[in-house]
């Protein structure tokens, strides 16, 4: 007879909320930016219809795909379709620089501030 078992998630805080982001700040980092990925092979222009909006590049025997992805929901769809297809994902980066997204400028804003 198998028994159940049930188990309990217990949050942690250490009490130090001096490095907590602000409300909101943790959501704005996953949405609106630029990603690479690359996958092993080199994809034939047929597919990129099926991988929405994201630009091939082929180089030494792998594809990167690069593209606006909107919110970690459209990033795992693409995922999502890498993996039907059957490739195998080498490396997923998000290309943007969180500084220049956050001010709209370059280093000179940052000294502004």
């Amino acid at each position: 007879m198998l028994r159940r078992r049930s188990f309990a998630i217990t949050p942690v805080n250490n009490g130090d909320s001096a490095e907590r982001p602000p409300d909101g700040a943790i959501l704005e980092d996953m949405t609106d930016r630029n990603y690479r990925l690359i996958v092993e092979g080199e994809l034939g222009d047929y597919l990129e219809p099926t991988l929405h909006g994201m630009t091939l590049t082929r180089a030494q025997g792998n594809t990167e795909l690069t593209g606006h992805i909107r919110d970690q929901t459209e990033l795992q769809g693409l995922l999502q379709r890498v993996s039907a297809l059957g490739l195998t994902l080498l490396e997923v980066k998000a290309i943007d620089d969180r500084v220049e997204r956050r001010t709209g400028g370059g280093a000179a804003d940052a000294d502004t501030k």
